[in-house]
């Protein structure tokens, strides 16, 4: 059978998902069909040989090329000094007087052991109990332990101790217990930090995280200039809330406007609550009741802010304001909500606080989920499936003995990498389980997931995907059956390369029927058709990361519709000590078979289109009549998103980032229904500006995250000479993207960590962006330990060459030469515990391009002599209490 692979298709480990046509030839039956493949890319453990061993194969004479090129350190990173590599550098940090200086904040990778533990290694028999290291900590700053593995009860357990000590030699110790410990430094100065084997041997991450200083953007001196006094605000007309200067206990005021406002509420010396005499008596306006009650209302509210102004003049009120009508702000109660960074950058609590996807009028939302299949088992999708369906014909590729049926069972999709269980990921993010004191949250919480199971252990056909749409509509299809109700949207986080936008018949019927089809662009970073994404009646998403800006994996073209969160995880850029992927539901299976049900980091575009259907369920609930051709106007005329880019409509974010609450406000008033509060709300794409040893500039972005609309008059920081903000790319109102500039040559000598505040004045009131610098009197260079960089078989995964790097300058040069023609894969990591593997957990890996985005490196006679790849590496530190793998959290 010959086979024609295209140049450049992700493969094999990371953080997402994409499949990729492969045209088939079989001259025997003189037939052409097209197959999916899915390649999971989720982090591999890439073994394959000995790490010290000559894992080169023979080399033929003639029809070899050479590889050359970089791999980057990202972020603020550090390695123990003392690992158990035998070919890594060695300088002990065993003690206090031997300690390690590192900056802050950084990721530290590190490996101690019990004497006689662990694999063979420079410690092995000696053991290397402890690490010490020594910084500068502010006042409330976390330092979080992340064990590598922390074994169970058949293999041992592997248990590792924190511990922070100050000047004073005062020891703080670390709360938490299994892979994850955190201690906090109680003021801010010089520390030492203890990373001790308790039992067993483990590689861990430190890292000195700045969680303490990511809380929201403060609002200040809101009634400074009367800037918050906005009719589109709720507030009680004819009350306001006056507190005096003097100690006077007036129940009685005179207004200079004439009205008497008299004491409801309140004591001496603080806040009192008056009413403005005859003032809610509406029956005193002419006029028809029910007609004029928004008039009426809005001329009462009107007078009680010319009210408030006046007092505002008077030199005995310290302040006044409104008495605010205020609501349950929809946050939900998920443990790890705080790091879904994601909804919020899309405004999806303030749609929440609208709607949460429930059923209205007896009409459930559903979205169908064209994928992996789902485990149902795990416990925040166990309560939000409806009916589905496993349409994969082939045996091999389904994995489960039969064909179609109507279990819809993921059963893995590895070969040689881990099982992606990428429908479970894509489910949590459209609706898991949410305000349940448990996991994540789901965008649509309150609706269903329809699981259809179209790709397996080889990915999926065309018409496997064309009969789950059919199904998944409500019309014919080979399952011989229908559901009870069809779907109100199908998500598709696959694709492959098309040279055409013509749906086929499935896709057109589908639309007709009422259902709205959402697919992911593609992630090759190209303009290329990428089915089924560029045909026509589907949206195509394109991704974003935390900063708003297209991700370098995300395809573009004329055929993108809108953009959503897709995620990076090369970044940490709100420095909450996790990547900024996004995260949501999925499982590790044990060597047992058992599921560990947990949550992982994923990037892609597979996870910016289940935010786009999740916002498509939302409307849904409140218009459930919406049809495809009214959300294709809503968003070509930018009614439903946040323009990015270009003005208007663009290649890279279409007609801009889905923005939830603008949604679900357009979708109320077609239903006749308009959201109560329209009330402007400025912020900021990140929650601290984060200056490191290494970093002079940083951008961020100004929002309304609310409703109505808000003008940015100023933005500056002026208790500072060290710092300078301008405009990069605003609109009109001063909404877009700012840029902070450092000058660390006016920074002040001897002060290790300095903090300002960045101040934006709004017509919606002022926000402050907390700065923070480190002032380093040394130089640190970046280094995440000796590297080995592996040029893998694409199809046996035979390692065929390999070499090591060790960084200069916080980057690990390589050349790798005689390369034979063939398919290969290039992959990086550090190996701290010298097992032989790279890419475990707390070690450092990297994947070209990237990890999460895996793609085939072709050498033959159309390549360069010397073949040029640069990619990037950062440490696996995300945590897991159980199971193993790489990004989860437990």
């Amino acid at each position: 059978m010959l086979r024609k692979i295209l140049h450049r298709r992700p493969l094999i480990p990371g953080n997402e998902t994409i499949l990729v046509l492969m045209p088939m030839y079989n001259p025997k039956i003189a037939q052409y069909r097209s197959r999916f493949y899915l390649f999971p890319l989720l982090m591999v453990l890439w073994n394959c040989s000995e790490i010290n061993s000559d894992t080169n194969t023979q080399e033929p004479v003639n029809n070899t090329k050479a590889i050359a090129g970089t791999v980057s350190i990202q972020g603020n990173v550090m390695t123990d000094s003392d690992v158990n590599d035998i070919n890594a550098s060695y300088l002990s940090n065993d003690s206090p007087t031997t300690a390690q200086t590192v900056p802050n904040p950084v990721l530290i990778g590190g490996y101690v052991n019990i004497p006689g533990t662990g694999p063979q290694g420079r410690s092995t028999q000696s053991g290397d109990v402890d690490d010490y290291y020594s910084t500068t900590l502010l006042a409330g700053q976390h330092v979080r332990l992340i064990v590598g593995d922390p074994g169970d009860a058949s293999t041992g357990i592997n248990d590792l101790d924190l511990t922070l000590f100050d000047s004073l030699g005062q020891a703080s110790n670390a709360q938490g217990s299994g892979s994850t410990k955190t201690v906090t430094a109680n003021t801010t100065g010089e520390y030492i930090i203890r990373v001790r084997a308790l039992s067993g041997a483990s590689n861990y991450v430190l890292n000195l995280t700045l969680d303490a200083f990511q809380v929201a953007a403060t609002d200040i001196d809101r009634y400074s200039a009367n800037q918050d006094l906005d009719l589109d605000r709720e507030f009680v007309p004819g009350e306001i809330i006056v507190k005096l200067k003097d100690a006077a206990d007036n129940t009685v005021l005179s207004n200079p406007t004439g009205q008497v406002l008299r004491k409801k509420a309140g004591e001496q010396g603080r806040n009192s609550l008056f009413t403005i005499d005859d003032f809610t008596n509406t029956k005193n306006l002419a006029g028809n009741e029910k007609a004029d009650k928004f008039k009426q209302e809005k001329s009462l509210k009107q007078k009680t802010l010319d009210v408030v102004k006046s007092l505002r003049q008077r030199p005995d009120v310290e302040s006044a304001r409104p008495n605010y009508i205020r609501r349950a702000t929809a946050i939900p109660n998920d443990p790890y909500f705080q790091y879904q960074w994601h909804y919020p950058q899309i405004n999806l609590p303030q749609a929440w606080e609208v709607t949460t996807g429930k059923a209205v009028d007896g009409h459930e939302v559903i979205v169908a989920i064209i994928d992996t299949g789902i485990l149902p088992d795990h416990p925040d999708l166990q309560a939000q499936l409806a009916e589905g369906y496993d349409f994969i014909r082939d045996i091999s590729n389904a994995d489960d003995g039969d064909g179609i049926d109507d279990d819809p069972l993921d059963q893995g999709d590895g070969v040689f990498a881990p099982n992606t269980y990428h429908g479970t990921h894509v489910a949590g993010t459209i609706a898991a389980a949410s305000n349940n004191n448990q996991g994540v949250a789901g965008i649509a919480w309150g609706a269903k997931i329809m699981p259809l199971r179209v790709l397996g252990k080889q990915g999926g056909t065309d018409y496997d995907i064309e009969q789950a749409i059919r199904f998944a509509a409500g019309l014919d299809n080979d399952s011989g059956r229908v559901p009870a109700q069809r779907a109100d949207v199908i998500n598709l986080s696959l694709g492959g390369y098309t040279d055409s936008t013509t749906p086929p018949e499935a896709f057109t019927l589908a639309r007709h029927a009422g259902v709205i089809i959402v697919a992911a662009a593609g992630n090759e970073a190209s303009s290329q058709l990428s089915y089924p994404a560029s045909l026509d009646g589907v949206v195509s998403v394109s991704a974003v990361g935390i900063d708003k800006n297209l991700t370098y994996y995300s395809n573009y073209g004329t055929t993108v519709d809108v953009a959503a969160p897709g995620g990076d995880a090369a970044t940490d850029l709100n420095s909450d000590g996790y990547a900024d992927g996004i995260l949501s539901t999925l499982a590790v299976q044990e060597g047992n078979g058992a599921m560990d049900y947990l949550y992982a980091f994923y990037q892609g575009t597979s996870m910016a289109a289940p935010h786009v259907a999740g916002v498509v369920a939302l409307m849904k609930s409140v218009y459930p009549q919406m049809t495809p051709q009214q959300f294709d106007q809503w968003l070509d005329s930018g009614l439903l998103t946040e323009d990015l880019g270009s003005p208007g409509r663009d290649n890279y974010y279409g007609n801009g980032l889905i923005d939830a609450y603008k949604a679900v406000d357009v979708a109320s008033n077609a239903a006749g229904n308009t959201l109560a509060d329209s009330t402007p709300m400025i912020s900021a794409s990140i929650s601290v500006l984060n200056f490191s040893s290494n970093q002079y500039q940083l951008n961020f972005v100004i929002n309304n995250s609310g409703g109505g609309s808000v003008t940015v008059q100023t933005v500056s920081e002026s208790s500072t000479d060290w710092l300078d903000v301008s405009p990069l790319a605003v609109d009109s109102s001063g909404l877009g993207i700012y840029s902070a500039t450092l000058n660390r040559e006016l920074l002040p000598i001897n002060v290790s960590i300095l903090t300002a505040n960045i101040s934006i004045d709004s017509s919606a009131g002022t926000l402050l962006l907390p700065v923070l610098v480190l002032n380093d009197n040394q130089t640190y260079q970046n280094d995440a330990g000796l590297h080995y960089i592996r040029l893998l078989d694409i199809d046996s995964g035979k390692v065929i060459k390999q070499v090591q790097s060790m960084a200069i300058n916080g980057q690990y040069p390589f050349t790798m030469d005689n390369i034979p023609f063939g398919h290969y894969i290039l992959v990086s990591g550090s190996n701290p515990d010298n097992d032989g593997l790279i890419c475990n957990i707390a070690e450092a890996c990297a994947e070209y391009p990237s990890v999460g985005l895996v793609e085939e490196i072709t050498i033959d006679e159309s390549s360069p002599e010397i073949l040029r790849l640069d990619f990037e590496t950062n440490f696996n530190q995300i945590a897991i209490s159980q199971g193993r793998g790489a990004h989860y959290l437990p």
